[in-house]
């Protein structure tokens, strides 16, 4: 019986080497599974991002166009006999913010410049390339009006305390005087529709609307039909486009004329085509970009497409990932391994079929 005294050096690098490869084997299983944990995050991010962003773009642009029970057949029988479907009192009533007879309208991004130019309320930070949409409709403010004179126009509308409102006032008379304060309000009936600003603190439940008070303010305090048994509710303009944020393009909103707000990291591009009616039977006849729309009174849907791409980097390990997008195949730079999705919806505008 031989006795074990030692190893040989021969059999100590033996075991050194099987060691080394069985750690190797450990490392590179650990490097996969953080490479594929790593890209299975990135997609899941992207998927839940675009997912996201194009549920809150068909959530506000569902309502564009809403004017309560005034049928788009009853607002084209007005326009056929002279009638003005829309009263719009506002300061600058033609103004692109208040244009809520254009529910919806968008300038097509191209490398260089943005066709129909962007309107000075917009900030000039959208990158070019990527499409940008403005989409007018009500937002979460509301009341039913309980009472509304029905020979003096000019008289305030009546809705009770539980309206939802901002509670501010843009009256510089008064001692709750905010000059930020712009309570854009549209009210409605069956047949009749006006847009104005509230000129007081609404939470009294009186909704006054005074000329020549607040901004924009109204031209006239002449709603021009009563409205008493209608709606009123809050008034908004929102414009998404692309812009460069913290950790790379992002998808930003901004409401009226405040600020924009970065709504979602990743977004790359945001191409939109514009579904038109061209012979009034409520059909889509063709799909345009916003340069070749024309007349914006004939959207009656969208299509919009977003391209996601993850914000880390070196995700895709055979080179860059060709991808396909608005009609072409694009491969980006040989340092670009980001993955790419692109996320399409089509929305049907629903006050402007019906």
């Amino acid at each position: 019986m031989n006795n074990q005294r030692g190893l040989s050096l021969v059999e100590l690098m033996v075991a050194i080497v099987l060691g080394l490869i069985l750690v190797a084997g450990v490392i590179e299983l650990f490097v996969n599974n953080r490479q594929v944990y790593r890209v299975q995050e990135a997609k899941a991010r992207m998927q839940e991002d675009g997912r996201f962003a194009l549920h809150h773009i068909s959530r506000i642009m569902l309502n564009s166009g809403y004017r309560g029970c005034d049928s788009l057949q009853n607002q084209n029988a007005n326009m056929e006999q002279d009638k003005r479907p829309l009263e719009n009192v506002l300061n600058g009533a033609n103004a692109y913010l208040w244009r809520l007879d254009i529910p919806i309208e968008g300038s097509e991004g191209t490398s260089g410049a943005f066709n129909p130019a962007l309107d000075a309320t917009i900030s000039g930070n959208a990158l070019a390339g990527s499409d940008v949409i403005t989409i007018r409709t009500v937002s979460s403010g509301h009341a039913n009006i309980i009472d509304h004179d029905g020979t003096d126009f000019t008289a305030p509308l009546e809705t009770g305390t539980d309206n939802t409102f901002t509670p501010c006032d843009p009256d510089p008379d008064s001692p709750d005087y905010e000059p930020t304060c712009s309570n854009i309000a549209l009210v409605t009936t069956c047949d009749s529709a006006a847009i104005f600003q509230i000129t007081n603190d609404p939470s009294s439940g009186t909704i006054e609307h005074a000329a020549g008070v607040g901004s924009p303010g109204n031209s006239s305090a002449n709603l021009g039909d009563n409205f008493g048994g209608g709606w009123l509710n809050t008034y908004s303009a929102n414009t998404f486009y692309i812009r460069q944020g913290a950790s790379g393009p992002s998808l930003y909103q901004k409401v009226l004329d405040n600020a924009s707000q970065e709504l979602i990291e990743g977004v790359e591009r945001m191409e939109i085509l514009y579904g038109v009616d061209t012979n009034q039977d409520f059909s889509v006849d063709d799909y345009r970009t916003a340069n070749a729309v024309g007349n914006w009174a004939n959207v009656i849907s969208v299509r919009i497409s977003l391209l996601m791409v993850s914000l880390e980097n070196n995700l895709v390990v055979n080179g860059p990932q060709d991808y396909y997008f608005n009609g072409a195949t694009i491969t980006p730079a040989a340092n670009d391994r980001r993955l790419r999705r692109v996320f399409t919806q089509t929305i049907v505008l629903r006050n402007r079929t019906s």
